[in-house]
């Protein structure tokens, strides 16, 4: 008789490695996505924040140039989610936009955009 399957004992430092890894994936699965509109212009910047998440994405309904303080520019192409996960505080412009360009941005900890 064919004895049931018993999961493989790896000694007790890989297993709390596995337990550890586990907890980790447990603790961020599920955390809803923060997402809100921004309006941003040529002088009207938005402020990097992850709000406790691990990624920032962007999307405009329109193709915007973006300059990022201290780095050059980007190019967002339209109707496009965009990684914009740069350093907590930098500001962000839309380059040549001097009235207001809405934004949406969303902080997910998803790596799937």
């Amino acid at each position: 008789m064919q004895q049931p399957y018993q999961p493989m004992d790896h000694g007790p430092i890989l297993n709390a490695i596995h337990k550890a890894i586990k907890d980790l994936h447990e603790s961020v699965k599920g955390r809803p996505n923060l997402e809100d509109v921004h309006n941003i212009s040529s002088s009207q910047p938005y402020v990097v924040n992850y709000r406790d998440r691990y990624h920032i994405l962007l999307w405009s309904a329109n193709g915007l140039t973006l300059t990022l303080e201290d780095l050059g520019t980007m190019t967002v192409n339209a109707n496009t989610w965009t990684n914009i996960s740069f350093k907590t505080g930098m500001k962000i412009y839309a380059q040549g936009q001097a009235t207001i360009v809405p934004v949406f941005i969303r902080c997910t900890d998803s790596t799937v955009y």
